[in-house]
Parts: structure tokens; sequence; C-alpha cells
């Protein structure tokens, strides 16, 4: 079948993606939380990380997978 490959395609960038994000997401966050002042950002729960992750990497996942579907 053809298609088989694209959603493996898809499912495999959607949790690289998504693990990327979630790294990218905590460290960006680690380093507003060690700031003092007005410029402090509140600590973040894991529900909207992983929630912001998850459509970040949906995103990005169906893109890779259009534009390698276009491709190929």
């Amino acid at each position: 079948m053809y298609w088989t490959w694209n959603w493996w395609l898809f499912v495999v960038a959607l949790i690289v993606i998504t693990f990327i994000s979630m790294f990218s997401y905590e460290a960006m966050n680690g380093t507003n939380t060690t700031q003092r002042g007005e410029r402090a950002d509140h600590p973040s729960n894991f529900g909207h990380v992983l929630l912001v992750s998850l459509l970040a990497g949906a995103a990005f996942a169906f893109i890779i997978t259009a534009v390698v579907g276009f491709l190929f």
C-alpha cells in the first residue's frame, strides 16, 4: 500500500519533533525562571508543556510529511 510509508513518516516525525519541542520549551522556561523581577516567568506545568509540544510536533510532522510526499 502506497499510503503506509506516509503514516510511518508522520508518526516518527511526530515523536522526534515532540521531544525536541519539549526539550526546547523546558530549556527556555528554565532560562526564564532564573531571571529576577518583571522578566521572570512562572514555572510551567507538565500538561501544558505536553499539549503545546504535541500540537507543535503534529504541525511540523504534517509539513515534513507533505514536503516529502510531494518530492517523492
